[in-house]
């Protein structure tokens, strides 16, 4: 359980963690008898007197936290018997009378049939309150400058440069691969011309991995598919080369360019059938975000507090999904960090909260900020509760 939800291998705990898995996750979580639930804070403190024992922790911190386990043995037992502190699956298991030994598959579908078939009023007494979708908080306007402040931005803008770039090598037309790619040649001459800073080649120990497919450089990708789907490039008959296409003219209209750039990466015929292409455009949408920032055509505006900060998560979410949302979590927080905002958003009184710190603390891909999270969702969640 310590390694299903935090993440944390054996060796490494907190006294916040022991109070995660044993007095939030146990009581929500485990189907055990009574007697189980007693045995369960001596016997972990057993284990920690037996890693300091063995010299896997050391012996002052392994006292410690077998003391401190131990002395929170009635606390366990008293969200253990009470169904405030189960999570609805358990609810329903224990309403109809299942125990630690129901395991069959054929037992929980008749259980989860007979719920199924009360009537809304019981089901909903039988599971407790169940957690509601957030309300957002309407983000504060956006005041653009004059059109003509922004026609010059755009004119500017990176994406619009790359895509100049991308129709200069083209000429008059250009071969691409079967599978509609551009080819590796060609793609290596953009990425130096593009300046993207990714690399060619990979060197890892003694081997040298190089570019395989132009699909890997992502930023020259994301252009070369958004030239196809605003008409600025089209596919010559047999679909085996590219060449300039209806609408070359938006390159003239800078502000247009960008504006149907921005409508095309957010339609998912732009991207291969078998691409799972909201996240290709999210992974692409973020490196686009970070290599204009600063240009004056998008800069990222960091939260600022703990509230701006779960307002602009919580719209990410809504706008790309949450795993997208979660790998945004560092630039919204901006210089403050996002460990500082987790501290200061668990006190907030906000139904977003628990959504947000919960999303982090699952996906994060840093171990550290993931686990913040979930210290703070804890904390958040055991407001008022003595």
């Amino acid at each position: 359980m310590k390694w299903n939800y935090q993440l944390g291998g054996a060796l490494d705990w907190t006294e916040n963690e022991i109070d995660i898995v044993m007095l939030e996750l146990f009581p929500a979580k485990t189907m055990w008898d009574d007697e189980d639930y007693r045995q369960a804070c001596p016997v972990i403190a057993r284990f920690f007197r037996m890693l300091g024992a063995d010299g896997h922790i050391p012996q002052r911190q392994a006292e410690s936290l077998a003391s401190y386990v131990e002395s929170i043995t009635d606390e366990l037992m008293l969200r253990a018997m009470s169904p405030e502190f189960w999570a609805p699956g358990k609810r329903i298991l224990r309403h109809a009378g299942g125990s630690a030994e129901l395991t069959e598959g054929a037992d929980l579908n008749r259980i989860m049939a007979e719920f199924n078939a009360l009537p809304e009023e019981e089901r909903a007494r039988i599971t407790g309150p169940m957690p509601t979708a957030p309300s957002l908080n309407p983000l504060p306007p956006i005041t653009l400058p004059a059109t003509e402040v922004l026609a010059a931005e755009a004119a500017d803008a990176r994406l619009l440069g790359w895509l100049r770039l991308l129709v200069d090598h083209v000429g008059s037309g250009l071969a691409i691969t079967p599978r509609g790619n551009l080819k590796l040649a060609d793609g290596k001459a953009l990425n130096e011309a593009m300046d993207t800073g990714r690399p060619w080649d990979h060197i890892i120990g003694d081997h040298t991995y190089s570019v395989r497919s132009t699909v890997e450089l992502q930023e020259l990708d994301m252009v070369f598919r958004v030239a196809l789907a605003t008409g600025i490039l089209e596919h010559l008959p047999a679909r085996s080369r590219v060449a300039p296409g209806e609408r070359l003219d938006l390159l003239d209209d800078p502000l247009a360019a960008v504006e149907a750039a921005w409508l095309a990466m957010v339609d998912s015929s732009t991207w291969p059938p078998d691409l799972d292409w909201l996240g290709h455009l999210v992974e692409r949408v973020w490196s686009y975000l970070a290599a204009v920032e600063g240009e004056g055509m998008f800069t990222l505006n960091p939260a600022g507090s703990a509230l701006r900060f779960v307002d602009l998560v919580s719209a990410a979410t809504d706008l790309f999904g949450t795993a997208a949302a979660v790998e945004w979590a560092e630039a919204a927080a901006g210089s403050a960090g996002v460990e500082a905002m987790l501290e200061e958003a668990w006190h907030l009184n906000d139904e977003r909260v628990s959504l947000v710190l919960g999303a982090i603390g699952q996906l994060h891909a840093k171990k550290a900020i993931a686990k913040a999270a979930r210290v703070a969702l804890f904390k958040h969640n055991s407001r008022g509760k003595g």
